[in-house]
């Protein structure tokens, strides 16, 4: 389920919820509303309330660290392009063909995850490809002196840098909250609206002010689910420090 149709069915779920709650209201005897009643209600409103909070602060922290974590990966991958196309200059003219490699391989990697510039998948094949046959053209390089000999080294280092950060990039879009959890938390949120609703008075006041909060937790439920997939869905990371390594690439 996509986070808007989880976000719209939690709103949905929180609204029956406050709606039962209105509805027995009016039908429950007064005895089940009175003092001793209404102070359970509020201890266990209090309880939910109390699970629901720290539930859903946890969890803006924690997809919050995980877009953050994507972020930095996209920043480190850009620069180690750069990176292996100063040393592929600095190496000589014979592997000009392997920096058009380079550079287009990363190009193949914005293509892929940013085509729209806000939906796209980093499981990309011809990023892979092309960063495997840079890396099998800087192998086969063969060093003429102690310099290119070093710089090949630290070549290769950096290759095999970029095709580990390329792999945590496609690892980022694994993670995936469990169904289980979802449906516990909506139904937290659902009885919770239910003992709203029998302590609410049904006026206009009361009723706007629950359906707000009922739309803001269904919001923070929906940048919870959309900050998890860093590279899919309408809040993602910034392509930007990939199309400024392109910009720097192929500079002398």
């Amino acid at each position: 389920m996509g986070p808007i149709l989880v976000a719209s069915t939690t709103l949905i779920c929180i609204s029956l919820g406050l709606l039962v709650g209105l509805f027995l209201r009016e039908r429950l005897p007064q005895h089940h509303l009175k003092d001793d009643s209404k102070d359970i209600l509020k201890t266990s409103s209090g309880l939910i309330a109390t699970l629901v909070a720290l539930v859903l602060g946890l969890l803006v922290a924690s997809t919050k660290s995980t877009f953050d974590a994507a972020n930095t990966l996209i920043m480190q991958t850009g620069g180690k392009f750069i990176v292996l196309d100063r040393y592929l200059t600095l190496y000589g003219p014979e592997t000009q063909k392997t920096r058009e490699e380079l550079k287009a391989s990363l190009q193949a990697g914005i293509d892929t995850m940013w085509p729209s510039k806000g939906h796209g998948n980093p499981n990309a094949y011809p990023m892979a490809q092309g960063l495997e046959n840079v890396y099998h053209a800087v192998v086969q390089l063969k060093p003429e002196n102690d310099t290119q000999r070093q710089i090949q080294s630290q070549c290769v280092q950096v290759c095999n840098d970029l095709v580990q950060m390329r792999w945590q990039l496609v690892e980022q879009t694994q993670y995936a909250l469990p169904t289980a959890f979802l449906v516990v938390l909506i139904f937290w949120l659902t009885v919770l609206y239910a003992n709203f609703g029998l302590l609410s008075p049904r006026n206009v006041t009361a009723l706007v002010a629950l359906f707000g909060c009922a739309v803001s937790i269904s919001g923070a439920i929906f940048l919870i689910l959309e900050m998890t997939h860093p590279f899919d869905g309408t809040i993602t990371v910034s392509s930007l420090p990939f199309e400024k390594a392109i910009s720097q690439m192929g500079a002398e």
